[in-house]
């Protein structure tokens, strides 16, 4: 007998079971908990009754003289474990343990945690404020004295200035509380190196900004939630609707159209990034504890070095890492069927695949090729589907992610940090705070080159006086000081995030010794009036500069706010800087101006400023400001005279109301036109957020609108396939289109690929839905319609404009859905209509080998006609036309029309079975490339049936005959992608539930056509929710 032309069914015993909670007793006992558990017919089930539950919370389970005292555990989780079998012999076993669970172990322990054995290697996406942890697992004990997590944790230290280093790494925490003393130990591994960037803005450009790695590569990927984002001294929040997006699988961060970047936008970036070269093991002890009843101290010690024992390294990389830092390792080895040949009279090497003809002189190569930021060489895509690598010259390379053949290897490092934290209070008001830390960074662990170890040291010192009360006045002040060695090196950022922008810090040369000395006073003048003055120097190596900061903020009832900030630096040249805000008045209305201004001496001068009017009163809101900026350079005759460069005209709008009548809406708009120093307009950018909303139980109309519009930057990008079995993938390859068509039994899977080429252009994209329910109108004809409308677009390219709208090279991906329908339901009948109609679109040109584009409109009816007995004629048909085009024709081109119709009965013999069958008919007229155009034709029957066992399983079927009409290679849009000829496909899917708490799933898929001869595929699953 032939497997392969018969339908088979096995079954697969299935474990499934599910309760809300469970109660263990947890004996006190080392050891697996999976040894402990009960079997699954002693679970005890804690009933819902909330003063039963209140109680069980507080009190043992079963107190008894006889026995020893139990407490609840609340569990629940998925256990599976599952086969899958194919007739083409590819198969293969998978399985997973996830549970989550809460509880008390004795009076006074508690434990909750996540706990699985799976590995999801999902990055959520950065779009949203809260991410959703996909792959965090921990596992939580509290204790009186303390406490202990295991799994995923995030170490946040925030002691003094020398100890404010954050990681997310995978390992232990422990604290311990005794007599006023706290005892901390962390010790795991780390989830990524942490980086941080300091960047300027691009003029309108929103993004994205590239996180890279310490050596300067691009798209890697970054430790969810690891990132803090500052633009312009304030940190900011993630989510669309807030500042900021991140692509946590490529590294790209993009800020909404609520701020609108600028060149001089300062951009602070740190974050944590995967580095596959070594591993990172965490170490961290720390001692907190009360000096006394006046004072607090605390000692932390950290330990951050790559793990040299899992590295890839050979003995030779590590007997060459002893003689130096970086050791290169080349990419090239000679093969006579290699890819590369090498050109000597250029010295570079040239892509050409083994079948085709080189000189008799030259020789092929194998070439491995990695990222270098100096390299001279950028990744393309074949016509064949192939990714090879390009000789470019340096200056032609501009933004393209450049690479070279071989690597160069860094030594594995380490970082260690001693840190103190000590205040004390010197009387009512008054304290004194002193901080030490050494830190030693080896850069080298394979050597004991003195030139490898840096040591260095830092230290800092406070004096405090809390504001005193002289009259209406209170009087405050501090004195401060901290120096760091030339050698000394932080685990994290020390400063403020914008202490370089307000010291007018450019390249200071970080080997020299660096201090700050600081004093300050502090002025409040009743409830309205707060200053503050700080005048302090900085000293790098033999370098001073002094600066003078003065702060103001009033409130009052003509003012009712204003904050000015001052700030001026001395040193070789004069820096000062000028933000001042101010709002006039109590009431719902408040005018306001902003000024901003900076000047370098004998460099640079900008002056901006900002008038609008702020309203709010009933649960709306309105902003509108207007201003203009001048920007100036150093004359290059004169240094003493500026020369105005550029001149800018902002337009700011924010509204945002609620109504009772239902509506929400909430619209920011920013825009800038820039001129050069003549008048002359240079560019015009600007950014967009609308949102609308109407909701009213009422009223038949439902809206929903998003627009956001802003300029952005897209990075040009192939689809790769590679063959991994059939049945295994969700691609076949069709030689005549010269295209992979998505196909669930396939033989390939996709992989997408950054070529590294990046263009600039505007970002659009939006989603409107309305509908109306003509029930809750006034027209009782209609009462028994509904319409709905969708609309998606996504648009990346050349300022759009509906009246020059053009797809071209340009062009970076344009795609839009368009559907209308209306539907019919009589209430009390189980007559249905729907009569609808969609248009899609989807012009991609990010491919560096051509654009290509996919239209298709259609036109459709389904009903369903209710006759006696629970039975139903149901009809669904549609009208359809699809283009598909490439450049150059890379991809066939075919222009597809013609109509689908199914007809046919479903209904239900008694309540435990269901049955659905249809007559079919397709056709199409094809068009393929330059070839006269074809007719095709299908007609065949389709069957669905669901067979219920009692009320604790089903068994569901479909088997769908198709005669087709056609050709060879008919393209996936015609016939609804059936092959020529016969076909034959069925599915049975079985699942059975034993008792309360297991079930049985099994699936077996069949298909046998032109493209699959008999192709069987069988899957099975072990699962369990407790």
């Amino acid at each position: 007998m032939c497997l392969n032309k018969y339908f088979i069914f096995f079954g697969l015993p299935v474990i499934l079971f599910s309760q809300d909670s469970t109660q263990i007793d947890m004996p006190q006992k080392i050891g697996p908990i999976i040894d402990t558990l009960p079997i699954l017919d002693s679970l005890i089930v804690v009933k819902k009754d909330s003063v039963k539950q209140k109680e069980s919370i507080n009190k043992p389970i079963n107190p008894s003289p006889n026995q020893s005292i139990s407490y609840p555990i609340n569990a629940s989780g998925t256990f599976f474990r599952g086969i899958e079998m194919s007739s083409q012999g590819a198969g293969g076993l998978s399985g997973g343990l996830r549970f989550q669970l809460a509880g008390k172990l004795s009076e006074n322990i508690r434990v909750s945690g996540t706990v699985t054995d799976e590995s999801i290697p999902i990055q959520p996406e950065g779009i949203t404020a809260a991410l959703d942890e996909l792959d965090k697992v921990y596992l939580n004990v509290s204790y009186p004295s303390g406490e202990l997590t295991a799994g995923d944790i995030m170490v946040n230290n925030k002691s003094g200035k020398y100890n404010n280093n954050n990681r997310n790494i995978v390992g232990i925490k422990n604290s311990i509380n005794r007599n006023n003393v706290k005892i901390r130990t962390v010790i795991g591994q780390s989830k990524g190196k942490y980086n941080r960037l300091e960047m300027k803005g691009d003029d309108g450009r929103q993004g994205p900004y590239f996180l890279i790695s310490k050596e300067g590569q691009r798209n890697v990927i970054i430790s969810a939630g690891s990132e803090s984002v500052w633009l312009n001294g304030e940190k900011l929040s993630r989510g669309e609707d807030r500042d900021y997006t991140i692509d946590y699988a490529s590294g790209e961060l993009t800020f909404t159209p609520k701020h609108l970047i600028y060149f001089d936008s300062d951009i602070d970036i740190e974050y944590q990034y995967s580095e596959s070269t070594y591993k990172t093991n965490y170490v961290e002890s720390g001692l907190e504890g009360a000096i006394g009843e006046k004072g607090q101290y605390s000692i932390s010690y950290i330990d951050e070095r790559d793990n040299t024992s899992v590295s890839f390294l050979t003995s030779d990389q590590k007997t060459a890492f002893e003689g130096k830092d970086v050791v290169y390792q080349s990419g090239v080895v000679q093969d006579s069927l290699g890819d590369y040949v090498f050109r000597i009279e250029r010295f570079l090497f040239i892509f050409g695949p083994f079948n085709t003809p080189i000189l008799t002189d030259e020789v092929r190569y194998n070439v491995t090729f990695s990222p270098d930021p100096t390299g001279e060489y950028v990744r393309k895509i074949s016509d064949k589907n192939r990714i090879y690598y390009e000789f470019v010259f340096t200056d032609e390379i501009d933004n393209r992610q450049r690479y070279s053949p071989g690597r160069s290897l860094r030594a594995p490092v380490s970082h260690q940090l001693l840190q103190f934290d000590s205040n004390i209070s010197l009387s009512k008001g008054m304290s004194l705070s002193t901080e030490g830390a050494f830190s030693i960074k080896q850069n080298n662990l394979f050597s004991n080159r003195s030139e490898s170890r840096n040591k260095g040291n830092a230290f800092r010192i406070e004096l405090d006086q809390k504001a005193i009360s002289i009259g209406k006045m209170q009087l405050g002040f501090g004195l401060g000081y901290w120096q760091n060695s030339s050698d000394y090196q932080s685990l994290s950022r020390d400063k403020s995030v914008n202490f370089n922008e307000s010291w007018d810090v450019t390249n200071l040369e970080e080997e020299s010794g660096e201090s700050m000395s600081s004093l300050r006073t502090e002025l409040e003048i009743g409830d309205g009036l707060k200053t503050r003055v700080g005048l302090s120097r900085l000293v790098h190596g033999d370098r001073k500069k002094d600066r003078s900061e003065f702060d103001l903020n009033y409130h009052g009832k003509l003012i009712n706010s204003a904050q000015v900030r001052w700030n001026k630096v001395q040193s070789e040249t004069v820096f000062q800087e000028l933000d001042g805000q101010v709002r006039l008045l109590n009431g719902p209305l408040k005018p306001f101006i902003t000024v901003a201004h900076e000047i370098r001496e004998k460099s640079y001068r900008f002056d901006d400023i900002l008038v609008g009017l702020d309203f709010a009163r009933n649960n709306r809101s309105f902003s509108l400001g207007v201003g203009q900026r001048e920007d100036k350079l150093a004359s290059f005759s004169d240094p003493n005279k500026m020369e105005t460069t550029k001149k800018g005209k902002i337009l700011q709008v924010d509204y945002k109301s609620r109504q009772k009548s239902g509506w929400r809406q909430k619209w920011l708009y920013r825009q800038r036109i820039q001129e050069n120093g003549e008048g002359e307009k240079q560019n015009e950018f600007n950014s967009m957020r609308a949102a609308l909303n109407y909701r009213d139980r009422k009223s038949p109309f439902q809206l929903d609108l998003v627009l956001n519009s802003q300029t952005s930057m897209r990075e040009t990008r192939a689809i790769v396939y590679d063959s991994i079995g059939m049945g295994l993938g969700h691609y076949r390859y069709d030689t005549q289109l010269n295209e992979y068509i998505s196909d669930p039994n396939g033989a390939y899977v996709a992989h997408t690929v950054f070529t590294g080429d990046r263009k600039h252009g505007s970002q659009l994209d939006g989603l409107m839905r309305f509908s109306i329910d003509f029930s809750k109108w006034k027209f009782n004809r209609l009462k028994n319609w509904k319409y709905r409308f969708l609309n998606r677009m996504d648009y990346h390219g050349p300022a759009f404009s509906l009246g020059n709208y053009q797809l071209n090279n340009d062009v970076q991906q344009s795609r839009l859905n368009i559907r209308n329908e209306f539907i019919y339901r009589k209430r009390g009948s189980q007559d249905r209509h729907r009569i609808w109609n969609q248009f899609t679109m989807n012009f991609n040109g990010l491919d560096a080998r051509g654009w290509e584009t996919r239209d298709r409109i259609e036109y459709g009816i389904e009903s369903q006609i209710d006759l006696q007995q629970k039975n139903h004629i149901i009809f669904d048909g549609n009208y359809h036309k699809t283009r598909v085009e490439s450049e150059n024709d890379r991809i066939t081109s075919r222009y597809i029309n013609g109509f689908y119709s199914e007809l046919g009965m479903k209904g239900r013999s008694t309540n435990q079975f269901q049955w659905e069958i249809k007559a079919i008919y397709y056709t199409d007229i094809i068009e393929l490339g330059s070839y006269e155009s074809k007719t095709a034709d299908a007609n065949g029957i389709k069957t669905h049936w669901t067979q219920f066992i009692g009320k604790d399983g089903r068994i569901e079927g479909n088997m769908e005959y198709y005669l087709a009409n056609g050709f060879e290679s008919m393209p996936p849009e015609a016939l609804k992608g059936i092959a020529n000829n016969q076909t034959i496909r069925a599915n049975i899917m079985a699942s059975m539930f034993l008792g309360k708490s297991l079930s049985v799933n099994a699936t077996l898929f069949y298909i046998d056509d032109e493209r699959y001869d008999g192709f069987i595929k069988l899957r099975g699953e072990v699962r369990a929710h407790f």
